[in-house]
């Protein structure tokens, strides 16, 4: 179990609150995900939840264990039964992909032979078996991400925790990856991603994993519409403030009829469909949004519930 009460975590240059009051639970055999966070957020909470970075506010469990009351002998007991895809890699670049994700389960006193037999099955679910003795500065950054994944799996851990895992990923790695992560969950981890991916976002979506979305210093619960002087945050490209009042109404289809009291036509999502990306309208057009964004007023736009309707507090 990975669970969050009341957590809160603060900017480590800042000091400024980056995350308040977040409560969430992730279950064994659970895969859920929180989409946003720029990278110092993300790569604070990864930190926060194996207790490398301190938390502000209320608690963050790892099967149980309030993670920041344990003492340093506890926490190295508890590491390594979570597997961390950190932000950053960390991976040993002179030293090959298949010796980076064998390395853990050596140094639990595993035979070299049989460490290297379990990493050469990951990497080749990943689609790195010919490029497994390679050293890894001669693989891509999205094959360096796909290491960073495998040796997070290597241990068969009962907690994934994975930060930006997609971030360097085409639409076929990050279905790699999404698989893992499946696999890992299928086994009974409790599996937590934190991700700004649009592409691991849309495999959500599909696969029905729990998702939250992070905006500013709240957590939101995927799903859910939040009133007033809202930011509306989603795969179409919509990232902006909108004024005048706002009201979430679910319809019998399934969607959310969110209409804007006033809005200029600027603002996103009311404005006109060319004022969105070319990838961001055929993403909307494909996932069936309807738009109706006229310069007079009340502006209404159909959303999926998966659309993660989410606003300021």
């Amino acid at each position: 179990m990975i669970e969050l009460s009341s957590a809160g975590l603060n900017h480590p240059q800042t000091g400024q609150p980056m995350l308040v009051g977040a409560s969430l639970a992730v279950a064994p055999g659970q895969l859920a995900v929180i989409h946003g966070g720029d990278a110092v957020r993300t790569a604070s909470l990864t930190a926060a939840m194996v207790g490398e970075a301190a938390v502000a506010a209320g608690a963050i469990s790892l099967f149980g264990n309030v993670v920041h009351r344990l003492r340093r002998a506890s926490l190295r007991v508890l590491r390594r039964h979570v597997g961390i895809v950190p932000h950053n890699l960390a991976l040993l670049p002179d030293r090959s992909a298949l010796h980076n994700v064998s390395l853990p389960l050596e140094m639990d006193g595993i035979s070299r032979r049989v460490a290297c037999m379990r990493a050469a099955e990951l990497l080749d679910q990943l689609e790195l078996a010919a490029e497994q003795d390679a050293p890894l500065e001669q693989l891509s950054w999205a094959g360096r991400q796909r290491v960073a994944v495998a040796r997070a799996m290597v241990r068969l851990p009962h907690a994934v925790i994975a930060d930006q895992p997609t971030s360097l990923q085409d639409e076929h790695g990050t279905s790699l990856i999404a698989r893992m992560l499946e696999r890992a969950a299928e086994r009974g981890a409790a599996v937590l991603v934190l991700s700004r991916d649009a592409l691991l976002r849309q495999c959500a979506d599909v696969r029905g994993w729990a998702q939250w979305a992070w905006h500013d210093s709240v957590l939101v619960a995927d799903g859910h519409a939040v009133a007033a002087d809202a930011i509306f945050v989603d795969d179409i490209g919509v990232a902006g403030k909108l004024t005048g009042g706002v009201v979430g109404q679910y319809a019998d289809d399934g969607s959310i009829d969110v209409q804007f009291d006033s809005a200029p036509v600027a603002a996103p999502v009311v404005s006109a469909v060319t004022a969105m990306t070319p990838s961001a309208q055929v993403r909307a057009a494909a996932r069936g949004y309807a738009v109706d964004a006229t310069d007079a007023v009340p502006h209404r736009v159909g959303f999926p519930l998966t659309a993660r309707t989410v606003g300021a507090p």
